[in-house]
């Protein structure tokens, strides 16, 4: 009874054809890429998440698995009273983020980060603790360790792939934003055509 009254007003008709072409392109689209956006998520780093060194290195140098904004990009070091560590030097260069480190006590120490994709706008916060200890058998550390979220996402837990945001595909196989407007604009631009056009027949 309401698909003939749908059919009854054309226009009306044609719009939700046009909605729901909309929405399965973006249902073709995420279900083909295996994640919705591209991020720059912790690789590897010269400290990884969890590791115990005997003492510090002179800069620590985290590697993202794509490029990230030089000028967006964070990367701090704190000791366990909060209290920054670092010489706020941070540099980026393509993947890599560096930050010069001060002498580091025996200790508990927080990396806090974030990473920028400027070709999506997509930003990954994350964070992870290492421990110096001078004399203690070293620990090498885990990448998929930190804790990584997408902003307004879901954040990777402990023992994800550190490539991935929770064990899904990587970037490489994913849609950008621009893409998936692309789509839905696509999709919405034929139905407002149909429904114009149907107007003029009217």
């Amino acid at each position: 009874m309401r698909t003939a009254t749908l059919r009854n007003n054309p226009w009306r008709y044609n719009l939700v054809i046009a909605a729901l072409l909309a929405f399965a392109a973006l249902a073709l689209a995420l279900a083909g890429s295996g994640v919705a956006f591209a991020h720059a998520h912790l690789k590897t780093a010269t400290i990884l998440p969890d590791a115990t060194v005997s003492a510090a290195p002179a800069t620590l140098t985290l590697t993202f698995d794509e490029e990230t904004s030089p000028t967006q990009t964070k990367l701090s070091v704190t000791d366990a009273s909060g209290k920054v560590v670092d010489k706020g030097d941070l540099k980026v260069d393509g993947a890599k983020a560096t930050v010069s480190l001060n002498p580091l006590p025996d200790g508990k120490y927080t990396v806090t980060f974030r990473s920028f994709t400027e070709d999506d706008s997509g930003i990954i916060n994350g964070s992870y603790t290492f421990t110096v200890a001078s004399g203690s058998a070293a620990a090498a550390g885990d990448a998929s360790k930190a804790i990584q979220q997408a902003s307004g996402g879901d954040t990777a837990p402990a023992g994800a792939p550190a490539t991935g945001q929770g064990g899904l595909s990587d970037s490489a196989n994913s849609f950008t934003l621009p893409a998936l407007l692309v789509l839905a604009g696509t999709a919405l631009f034929t139905g407002a055509l149909l429904v114009i056009r149907q107007k003029r027949r009217a």
